[in-house]
């Protein structure tokens, strides 16, 4: 990090610190979770952030991910493979009481199948937390029309490796759609919350950074660009009932 940049990012964004975004999302969590809760963590990967250990927050932490890599995950209490081409969650039904999912729905393909599983492996009034991008916000879409490469090669200039960049499709990261899968499947909305704050993808360079620093102004001024924002955080829990009737199709 150069020191122009440490210094914008004390004089505009002093209250805000690395992996802000994460931080909020674990906060979150932890406003529900307790000691006697089963988590599973969707899409675990091999648990390069410390803000998803919630190990000693429960009495079991368990991940799934279709990469081998959530083996070498050393905040969970058991790890096991989505695999494909089902990438059916390998647990019963009514196995947990949250499941987390950090930036992972951007890139599931099938949302519908997504969002039934997540459901499934819930106990009736289950929670669930998740974090991701939202697909009209400038960086998912220029995301959506530029080719995989150049996302490993940005982030890589970013300082993130380039095992952690992964595919995207953004087939259900907006507040319509994610309330739309959650009354599908037997789901109520808690909250949908949309964030935007220091604007990490243009913190490269001084004029990149100054029009990161106009736009999260603007879409922070008023209610009204709040679809525009950056983060979705979604609170979601499975009705009491498990008497659901039909599940439409997405």
């Amino acid at each position: 990090m150069s020191t122009l940049t440490s210094w914008m990012d004390r004089t505009f964004y002093a209250a805000y610190v690395d992996s802000w975004d994460n931080r909020k999302f674990r906060e979150t969590v932890l406003e529900t979770i307790n000691l006697q809760h089963r988590v599973l963590d969707l899409g675990a990967g091999r648990g390069c952030l410390a803000t998803m250990n919630f190990r000693d927050n429960c009495t079991h932490y368990a991940g799934v991910d279709p990469d081998e890599a959530v083996f070498q995950n050393r905040f969970l209490h058991e790890a096991k493979i989505l695999a494909p081409p089902e990438y059916k969650i390998p647990y019963e039904d009514n196995s947990f009481d949250i499941v987390v999912s950090n930036n992972v729905i951007e890139h599931v393909q099938d949302a519908n199948f997504y969002f039934s599983e997540v459901n499934r492996v819930l106990r009736p009034g289950g929670h669930f937390f998740a974090k991701t991008p939202n697909k009209y916000h400038y960086v998912a879409l220029f995301a959506s029309c530029t080719p995989h490469w150049f996302h490993e090669f940005y982030n890589n200039f970013r300082g993130r490796e380039t095992r952690d960049t992964f595919p995207t499709v953004y087939a259900c990261n907006t507040r319509r759609a994610i309330r739309r899968q959650a009354e599908n499947h037997g789901m109520i909305t808690e909250q949908i919350e949309v964030l935007e704050g220091r604007p990490e993808y243009l913190r490269i360079s001084l004029p990149t950074y100054l029009c990161g620093l106009a736009y999260e102004r603007l879409v922070n001024m008023s209610s009204l660009f709040e679809p525009m924002r950056c983060v979705i955080l979604m609170h979601l829990q499975k009705k009491e009932t498990e008497e659901l009737g039909s599940v439409k199709a997405a």
